[in-house]
């Protein structure tokens, strides 16, 4: 799926076959299986951004809602307006200027949210409001969710709480929930209804239990004040860590969300994290060029920091059997095989045409791969550090990420014109793909699933996707991030991604 713009809705039909885009100022009918254009483009009002996008129930139409409130019913094979469309704006009220939208998951209902914090649902069918005003939240409503069945409504604002509401009656079913401290932008319901997780304006996300009332775990995020660039996850599954901009490193438990040690601090941007095999330190690539380690054990650095590369280090990665070897890619266009004890370069600098983005091991640690900004790759012989195959080249973009497969001689790119490709390790040759993800973005970050069946994909904006690793389709979407996801890693243990982005 190929465009020019960028995609700021997308829906899928009831029967899962069909993909509806929002981009620019067209919206687009793709089959999904195989990502060929059924219907459209069709065209919208260029002066209107649309918030909320949902096919019917039955898969005929498509609803539309704008920015201002403006709804639009569709013929999802024509295009057409099916009705004259109308607003959900109530001009009684005093500040009625809209927030936010959703449409309820039947496609017969659209709830509003406003700037003086008030909610009302409108029947689209009948083009009037039927319920509200719901009144509970004190600054503008900036995030709602219908309940799976559509008979609940959640609700976050600009006064850092969430409400659940009865649709019928419009009483507070569940709330306030408090904990945040800024504006609640993004809201998401588990598919069992049973939980909510919120993200914030004040750089903490939140799991809440929908009958308690309270956070399930501590905000993961809560020391986070700067972009995160990075993360990573022990090989036990036990800890995550985060690289910042600001030079900071922060280990937090994978359980429960918490700091288990006070953060560790350099002088430079963290830009690429990895734990040591045996979980027993943690080392960054930064953004002056050096590599520094510290002891997860006593909070201590160890040594000194490894002085090689002339720019920034992008990617840093451990050799996976007993992590006495460190790969890093730079901004100057060199890898540094190092020795980790010592922190002495092995052999020589390993060149390539353009800065190296990405570096990942093969799993029997004999071999490195490595993706670059010209848009090739390579593949290297570990011991010997001579070239086995590249420069391979399918990419038309800067290539951001790789990573092999835990259990197959290949590996997977992703670049910066939207594909993702699969590769032979022993031929060089593409075994998978172009799978065409353009429409959802730059391809920033890259990881395999556990058992290798999966690719964990990170755009420049919007949800985490998971695809099949042969044919490409879209398995899972995971909403939450709003700007540039810079790094997934997927845990070891109960196969569940962690993300970095610059949304903080």
């Amino acid at each position: 799926m190929e465009g020019g713009d960028r995609v700021s809705s997308l829906a899928f039909s009831w029967d899962s076959r069909k993909l509806a885009s929002y981009s620019g100022s067209t919206i687009v009918v793709w089959e999904s299986s195989s990502s060929k254009v059924l219907c459209g483009p069709f065209e919208t009002e260029k002066s209107k951004y649309y918030s909320s996008l949902a096919f019917t129930p039955d898969d005929s139409n498509i609803l539309l809602v704008s920015n201002i409130g403006m709804v639009h019913v569709l013929d999802a094979h024509t295009g057409s307006d099916l009705v004259e469309p109308f607003e959900v704006i109530n001009k009684d009220v005093k500040e009625a200027v809209l927030r936010s939208t959703v449409i309820s998951p039947d496609g017969t209902m659209v709830a509003a949210g406003y700037k003086d914090g008030t909610i009302f649902v409108w029947d689209i069918h009948a083009r009037t409001t039927i319920h509200g005003p719901f009144t509970g939240h004190s600054n503008w409503v900036s995030a709602l969710v219908f309940s799976h069945d559509g008979k609940k409504l959640i609700s976050g604002s600009a006064d850092a709480t969430i409400q659940i509401w009865d649709i019928d009656t419009g009483d507070i079913m569940a709330g306030p929930f408090e904990g945040h401290t800024d504006t609640i932008y993004s809201l998401a319901l588990s598919s069992d209804g049973t939980k909510i997780i919120s993200g914030s304006w004040d750089h903490n996300v939140h799991l809440w239990n929908v009958f308690s009332n309270k956070s399930d775990i501590a905000p993961p995020c809560q020391s986070v004040t700067d972009d995160v660039y990075t993360v990573a996850w022990s090989s036990d599954g036990a800890r995550i860590a985060s690289g910042q901009d600001n030079g900071t490193v922060a280990v937090w438990s994978a359980q429960n969300g918490e700091a288990v040690m006070e953060p560790f601090c350099y002088l430079s941007g963290i830009l690429s994290l990895a734990f040591s095999p045996d979980g027993s330190r943690i080392s960054a690539g930064t953004d002056d060029g050096a590599i520094v380690s510290w002891d997860l054990r006593t909070g201590e650095m160890v040594g000194k920091p490894f002085q090689g590369h002339s720019k920034a280090v992008k990617s840093i990665a451990y050799s996976p059997s007993d992590g006495s070897i460190i790969a890093s890619g730079s901004s100057d266009s060199t890898i540094i095989i190092w020795d980790c004890p010592t922190g002495k370069m092995i052999g020589n600098l390993l060149h390539h045409n353009d800065s190296v983005n990405s570096v990942a091991f093969t799993p029997d640690g004999n071999s490195l791969v490595s993706g670059v900004d010209d848009g090739s790759i390579y593949a290297w012989d570990v011991h010997t550090r001579q070239i086995t195959l590249g420069p391979i080249e399918g990419h038309r973009g800067y290539v951001y990420s790789v990573a092999c497969s835990p259990n197959q001689p290949q590996f997977v790119s992703g670049s910066s014109n939207g594909t993702l490709c699969v590769w032979s390790l022993t031929t060089g040759e593409m075994t998978a793909g172009p799978f065409n993800t353009h429409k959802l973005g730059y391809v920033y970050s890259v990881a395999y699933s556990q058992d290798g069946t999966k690719i964990i994909v990170g755009f420049d904006y919007g949800p985490i996707h998971i695809l099949d690793a042969e044919t490409g389709k879209i398995l899972a979407r995971i909403a939450g991030h709003t700007y540039h996801v810079t790094s997934v890693a997927v845990s070891p243990v109960l196969e569940k991604p962690e993300t970095a982005s610059w949304d903080d």
